[in-house]
């Protein structure tokens, strides 16, 4: 008799337990899913299917909200991560706004550490284009494992 009563009220509690937790779970849910659709409502009200810009907004606001999350937590490298994140989506600006106006027929080539000469502004242009596709890709190829708290 004891252990049909035993069983029957953990079977009752363990039902009420699970609805309990299915409704703390889709208020959770609900919750943040409302945040997070304020918070890219502008990223996706600018959406444009035509070019590659809109990928480049997507990537850079969610940098931004990565950046700003690992700085405010208890990643060890906090700092660290977090300028690896900021260099990144700087260039990600970059990239988006593509305005490389050259100022001087001299860029310094980060990768093989040396200087290099332009003698029109397209060169340069497509130089530097290429310059940051290639570091904001290699950087989250290497890094986007890191980029978390």
């Amino acid at each position: 008799m004891f252990k049909k009563n035993f069983y029957n009220e953990y079977i009752r509690y363990s039902k009420i337990g699970c609805l309990i937790s299915n409704i703390r779970i889709f208020y959770y849910n609900l919750k943040y899913g409302l945040i997070n659709l304020w918070v890219w409502r502008k990223v996706v009200w600018r959406n444009r299917g035509w070019d590659h810009s809109f990928i480049y907004d997507v990537l850079e606001h969610q940098l931004k909200i990565q950046e700003k999350y690992i700085r405010n937590g208890y990643n060890i490298r906090a700092e660290q991560v977090a300028n690896d994140i900021k260099k990144t989506r700087l260039a990600l600006t970059r990239l988006k706004e593509d305005e490389y106006i050259m100022q001087t027929d001299l860029v310094f080539n980060i990768k093989n550490k040396y200087l290099k000469k332009f003698s029109n502004n397209k060169l340069f242009e497509q130089y530097m284009i290429q310059q940051d596709l290639d570091y904001v890709f290699n950087m989250m190829k290497k890094h986007i494992q890191e980029w978390w708290d």
